[in-house]
């Protein structure tokens, strides 16, 4: 969201592009996140999918929406972490985990999840390039909107022939955690 909004604005966006409004509150001053709160989760993943459908401009520049996590969903993490925590158990994550992050993600699902990313990186590109008053016929506002608020069109992920079987160099940092016991990642 840029800076400059306020919550009026995205409640009007919120009752334009849904045709209601939640409640919105901005997380920090100075910063691009807005909190809208949903009466239940459904209702949250509906309003997302109906505002990832769409490509919504305000003042030129192309808003993004993610689903953020619950109150209830961040007090389950806290809990369960300080159950292990009791337990004796230094860390949720294993070597693997901080590692490789996404090892245990099904392999189509990390195409996507990298697709999301340079589509993100393309958006965010566009804006900055706006910002800074680059003059282009690519980057006006009816481009931009043809591709998504992207700088450009984005081709789609090409999926590697071979999963397994190849090497990959990993470097990742080796230490101890605040209570003096080794870490990785």
């Amino acid at each position: 969201l840029p800076k400059f909004a306020g919550i009026k604005d995205v409640e009007r966006i919120m009752r334009q592009e849904l045709g209601s409004t939640y409640p919105v509150k901005k997380v920090k001053k100075a910063t691009s996140v807005i909190v809208v709160r949903f009466t239940t989760g459904t209702v949250r993943d509906q309003a997302l999918a109906a505002l990832e459908a769409k490509t919504v401009i305000f003042k030129g520049q192309t808003l993004r929406f993610n689903r953020g996590h619950s109150t209830t969903e961040r007090a389950s993490k806290r809990k369960a972490e300080d159950e292990l925590r009791a337990e004796g158990k230094s860390h949720a994550r294993s070597v693997e985990d901080a590692t490789t992050p996404l090892h245990a993600v099904p392999y189509a699902q990390q195409l996507e999840l990298k697709a999301n990313g340079i589509k993100a990186t393309l958006r965010t590109l566009a804006q900055r390039m706006r910002r800074e008053k680059i003059h282009a016929d690519w980057l006006s506002k009816e481009a931009l909107a043809a591709v998504d608020g992207r700088c450009c069109a984005q081709e789609p992920i090409v999926p590697a022939p071979v999963l397994t079987g190849y090497r990959n160099k990993c470097e990742f940092t080796l230490g101890l955690d605040a209570e003096k016991r080794p870490q990785a990642g």
